[in-house]
């Protein structure tokens, strides 16, 4: 009777954590205070009921967390009261305001804690009662057998079926706003990004700001559809070509999970996702430099899972040594913070095996010595500039620029000079948005030395010094959403930019009558995220919370903690989507979105057989 009453508690405190509507409280608005929750009270009431069952079902001891997890607990609770403060406020507001504000934050923060402490304890009986080996179908029939049978050429036509209503619809393809740019480059027509760096011959116009790869990709696709056909037709052999590849590596991921046993079922709900779920489909025909290098980490999370599970007393072939070093490669050169995600994880790995840590060590200096090669001669060779530092310094930026906004009364003459020489001062606090960083960083001054650089930050640390709140909530601001499950502002793309067609004189156009398909294609796109639970798939924050949850398990369970190293790609995007310029930007996250599926039967065909493992089964 205590449990229920003290369940009864949890699960009311739990309730007014997720369904209180904050901004009465934030605003002190009297009048609304009848709308003191976000939805309708039959709602709110059907929550409570079921958030009761769910503490009162799950209270075995025996699933009791660890510390870890109710670490873990804690970090996600406080990530939801910051989150949902900078969604409404894009400050501490809605925490700090008032001492009203203060205490409901706190109660926010229990009602949450006790939430996620209880999700772990469902986790962890889920985790106890499911083997994934177990799972499969009870009977069978043709479609199933060829799945069986045939899983690579099976999944791939099946994609190919479930995947041609977007290409046909969007024919000849979608281009997003850089890919006009880098086809404009690839043309050597002068655009922004000439701009923005110092050119080493004013007649190449082509800059590593996008991967040079991708955009001769884009580029010489057009020229062989002009040469075979018309403009149309060009930007269409990069779209299918991109097409083919991505349900490629999905139908291999499928290949795979038959190749480690994995029940045909849980293949074909993996299966299922990539067919349904619009995020997939929708970037296949989208000419962006993400979708293939979202590809190419796909395959790099499946060989460094290859390589911890079947590597460690084995020699590895030869054969895998050229696949894992050309693998490498394409990552490094297909996104410029790809050799970044290569550089960290791959570190991990060398020392891994014994066995093999002389051909690890190979690997890993052919790729590192081929991407310096390829970014200090071959590029340099050609007259193509790297990309400027400024794409490194949006954290700095954005903090700088708020505090101008906020205190330009208090900065002197001189580091008001200081910083003009770097991101041009008069408008800087006008220019500086939130949640995107390009505004502030767009007007750095391309010519700044290794000096001005100096004195911008130590005029930087001193602002730090005197308002350390303003730049912790200028850095929060661009990046809350990465952790916090908010609906993605930048999500899909499906409209048609005419920037090609007006800068490069190129007839790209969609075919007018399947404008309709194209709109109900986007709607169902778009909608999809704000379907309750599935919809959570293409939600960042949560994917993020996903791989931190699977990293929590894997440390818990000591035997399993070698597959912390399947993670690091993962970890090492999202330290980027940190670091990026603009906050819930679906791209940058994009690659450990889209390996979340396999990810997650890694997971658990690790976690949940380990007792199997033990016994000595397979």
């Amino acid at each position: 009777m205590k449990k229920r009453y003290i369940n009864f508690i949890n699960a009311m405190i739990s309730t007014i954590a997720i369904l209180f509507n904050y901004n009465i409280i934030y605003k002190f608005d009297v009048e609304k205070i009848h709308n003191l929750l976000i939805v309708s009270p039959v709602i709110a009431a059907l929550f409570f009921i079921f958030i009761f069952i769910l503490f009162n079902c799950f209270c075995d001891e025996k699933y009791k967390n660890n510390w870890i997890q109710n670490l873990m607990s804690l970090f996600f609770s406080i990530n939801m009261v910051i989150g949902n403060s900078f969604k409404q406020t894009k400050s501490f507001d809605l925490i700090f305001k008032n001492i009203f504000t203060v205490f409901m934050a706190i109660i926010a923060l229990i009602g949450y804690y006790i939430l996620f402490k209880k999700i772990f304890q469902v986790i962890n009986y889920y985790l106890e009662k499911i083997k994934i080996k177990e799972i499969n179908f009870n009977k069978s029939n043709k479609l199933l057998d060829w799945l069986e049978r045939k899983p690579f050429i099976s999944s791939f036509c099946i994609l190919l079926i479930f995947w041609s209503i977007y290409i046909i619809a969007f024919y000849p393809g979608v281009l997003n706003y850089d890919s006009h740019y880098q086809i404009l480059q690839a043309l050597n027509i002068h655009t922004k990004y000439s701009d923005w760096v110092v050119q080493i011959d004013p007649n190449v116009n082509i800059t590593n700001h996008h991967p040079v790869i991708y955009t001769l990709f884009l580029g010489n696709s057009l020229k062989l559809g002009q040469a075979i056909l018309n403009d149309n037709f060009g930007i269409f052999i990069a779209t299918f070509i991109q097409f083919i590849t991505f349900a490629a590596t999905l139908s291999y991921t499928i290949n795979y999970l038959k190749r480690i046993e994995i029940p045909l079922k849980v293949r074909c709900i993996v299966l299922g996702i990539y067919c349904l779920v619009p995020m997939f489909p929708f970037y296949a025909v989208t000419n962006v430099k993400d979708t293939l290098y979202t590809a190419l980490i796909i395959l790099y999370i499946i060989k460094l899972y290859d390589i911890i599970k079947f590597y460690k007393n084995d020699k590895i072939p030869i054969k895998q040594m050229i696949l894992m070093i050309l693998l490498m490669i394409g990552v490094s050169l297909t996104r410029n913070n790809g050799i970044y995600v290569i550089a960290v994880s791959f570190l991990f790995v060398i020392p891994y095996s014994k066995v093999n840590l002389k051909k690890m060590s190979i690997v890993f200096l052919i790729c590192i010595l081929s991407y310096i090669t390829y970014s200090k001669v071959i590029l340099p060779y050609f007259k193509i500039p790297d990309t400027s530092i400024r794409e490194m310094l949006s954290v700095p930026f954005q903090q700088t620029a708020r505090y101008v906004k906020k205190y330009d009364n208090e900065i002197s003459s001189e580091d008001k000079e200081v910083i003009d020489n770097i991101l041009r001062y008069n408008d800087l606090g006008k220019r500086y948005k939130p949640e995107i960083a390009d505004p502030v960083k767009n007007e750095y001054n391309k010519y700044a030395t290794k000096e001005d650089l100096y004195r911008y930050f130590k005029v930087w640390l001193g602002g730090l010094k005197k308002h350390p709140v303003c730049y912790i909530e200028a850095f929060v601001n661009n990046t809350y959403a990465y952790l916090y499950p908010s609906n993605d502002k930048w999500y899909l793309y499906y409209g048609k930019k005419n920037v090609i067609n007006n800068k490069g004189n190129i007839d790209y156009h969609y075919i007018k009558p399947l404008q309709p398909l194209r709109n109900c294609l986007a709607a169902y796109g778009i909608g999809f995220r704000n379907i309750p639970v599935i919809g959570l798939i293409s939600n960042i924050g949560f994917n993020t919370w996903i791989f931190l949850i699977m990293g929590v398990y894997f440390i818990i369970y000591k035997e399993k903690r070698k597959y912390l190293i399947v993670l690091l790609p993962h970890l090492i995007s999202f330290a980027f989507c940190l670091l990026s310029p603009v906050n819930n930007y679906f791209r940058y996250p994009m690659p450990y979105i889209f390996a979340m599926p396999i990810t997650i039967v890694f997971f658990l065909n690790e976690i949940t057989n380990r007792e199997e493992e033990k016994n000595g089964k397979k």
